[in-house]
């Protein structure tokens, strides 16, 4: 009965999908992945919103349009609420959706696997929320979920995806400026739909475990470090499993990772825990809501206990579960709320940034996304809901628009001994961008704020642009010494962030100038002058 569904949705989806009513009963399946990227690292979270990849300012969402062949950006205003900032073209029918910095311009891109085209299509951001298209690269047959690491660790991003209909993965491996070679392939069983990267063996390569809708398998194959991967073995689920998502977590605190599935045929989650050497223990399951149609899940800490949880869309009930996990790697019993209709693809992050995990769900039937706020207990707020684009389907959340952030330092002081009034003397300090990665820093000379003492007061250069991070400059100073004897004067030379002057440094500044003193030669002189016989005595008692 799955299988028939399956073939046939995907045959007929493209024919009625413009006509969708937006409370349409939808009985066919709309597949997506789970999108959860690590980028050039491995975590045991599945999606760490706290240590945002690009630095978390405000998130934002992604989410692929099935039919219209697109993906639409909202960008989030950090309260939970998302506003809509264009759409990028994508191969047809797209689904699956992951990302990273693909060609290491320190802005966020994205990767779309194209189910009814073959290929992936990689969009590049330009960190103002803005995507194009750097080109379409071919994969196996109807690709579906897919993710990101660096599997050959050459400090590039590569992407590992299903090909549902070849029974296969596919690897292919960045250059770094955006592009991909060639596919490597790999068998996996029958009918891959989820794909997961993470070091299951603890040996600091990246593993994949990848589960098989039809024959109910999960295959963990093994990474070698240079991009080559190896069949470990196979974990059984059962006969009518079903599975088509999965991810994963470290659920009971060993610092092992572990994975969690939803089944399309039962209501149950399953869990099963990872030994550290790539086995997996006994199944356990967890009931949920009901979805014949489950295609997505996510694991994170919801009520702020350190303990990984789950929440999983229930597709024909348009609920989602969330389980609370007890660090044991146990759940307790689910608790439920209200989503849109038919909703499959889910997300978590910190959208209205006030340290609690949110959700974010793609709703199919109703063309829209649910987003319900947590209150760091576990529980969420009744849901707020958006316009999505038709068919919206796989979701991902990140800061697209993110400009990294300068941050000015100044190095050196200045100090001056002995200077004769009016004289002119130099110095030299630097500055430096000590902000965030990828950014430019714009500075100057507070010349408002210069020590009193002096009326000439000299800098080159007296600003500067575009001063990059970990770049220094350096600053040459020419100051004209006070006439006043036998003083010490004090002061600061403040250094500014020309676009926000509340970030600024300081230069200590010393200069003492001497003790007053008369021509000694000329004092003798006035001397004899005024008193002639003590030359005379001076020589009779310097010969006796």
């Amino acid at each position: 009965m799955k299988s028939k569904l399956f073939g046939i949705f995907i045959c007929t989806l493209l024919i009625f999908s413009i006509a969708i009513p937006a409370n349409a009963n939808m009985n066919q399946n709309i597949i997506l992945n789970k999108n959860l990227p690590d980028k050039r690292s491995l975590t045991y979270n599945t999606h760490n919103y706290k240590s945002n990849l690009f630095g978390q300012k405000s998130l934002d969402i992604a989410v692929t349009n099935a039919n219209p062949h697109q993906v639409s950006i909202f960008l989030g205003d950090g309260t939970g609420t998302f506003t809509y900032n264009g759409n990028s073209s994508t191969g047809v029918f797209p689904l699956g959706i992951t990302g990273g910095d693909y060609n290491s311009d320190d802005n966020f891109d994205l990767v779309i696997s194209n189910y009814d085209s073959d290929n992936i299509t990689v969009l590049l951001g330009d960190g103002t929320g803005v995507f194009t298209s750097s080109g379409d690269f071919n994969v196996g047959a109807s690709p579906f979920a897919l993710v990101t690491e660096d599997f050959d660790k050459d400090n590039n991003l590569d992407i590992a995806l299903v090909n549902m209909l070849d029974d296969t993965i596919s690897v292919l491996f960045g250059d770094g400026t955006g592009g991909f070679g060639s596919q490597n392939i790999y068998a996996v069983g029958d009918n891959p739909a989820d794909i997961v990267a993470g070091d299951f063996n603890k040996d600091n390569n990246c593993d994949l475990a990848v589960i098989n809708t039809y024959d109910n398998y999960i295959n963990i194959l093994l990474g070698d470090g240079s991009g080559g991967f190896n069949l470990l073995g196979s974990v059984f689920l059962g006969s009518q499993y079903h599975s088509y998502a999965m991810t994963k977590s470290d659920f009971n605190s060993d610092g092992n990772l572990d994975l969690t599935f939803s089944s399309s045929y039962y209501p149950y989650v399953g869990v099963i825990l990872g030994d550290g050497s790539g086995g997996f223990g006994t199944l356990t399951n967890y009931i949920v809501g009901y979805g014949i149609e489950r295609f997505d899940l996510v694991a994170d800490d919801f009520n702020n206990d350190g303990n990984q949880d789950i929440a999983v869309p229930n597709t024909d009930e348009n609920t989602v579960s969330v389980l609370l996990g007890d660090g044991t790697g146990s759940f307790g019993a689910h608790q439920t709320y209200d989503i849109g209709n038919y909703s499959v693809g889910i997300i978590s992050g910190d959208f209205d940034m006030d340290d609690n995990v949110d959700l974010a769900i793609t709703n199919v039937a109703d063309n829209t996304i649910s987003i319900l706020l947590g209150d760091g207990t576990g529980s969420f707020n009744p849901q707020i809901v958006f316009y999505a684009g038709e068919i919206p389907a796989g979701i991902i959340t990140a800061d697209f628009d993110y400009t990294p952030v300068p941050n000015i330092s100044c190095i050196g002081s200045l100090n001056w001994q002995e200077v004769n009034a009016g004289t002119t003397v130099n110095g030299t300090f630097q500055v430096s961008n000590i902000g965030d990665t990828g950014s430019y820093l714009n500075w100057e000379v507070d010349t408002s704020t210069l020590p009193n003492w002096s009326n000439s007061w000299t800098f080159e250069p007296v600003f500067g642009t575009g001063l990059a991070e970990g770049d220094v400059i350096t600053i040459t100073v020419e100051v004209v010494a006070p006439a006043e004897k036998k003083k010490t004067f004090t002061g600061k030379i403040k250094m500014i962030n020309s676009d926000d002057p509340t970030d600024f440094c300081e230069v200590d500044v010393s200069l003492t100038t001497p003790r007053l003193r008369v021509n000694q030669f000329v004092f003798i002189q006035k001397l004899i002058e005024f008193f002639p016989t003590i030359y005379r005595l001076i020589r009779y008692i310097l010969t006796i």
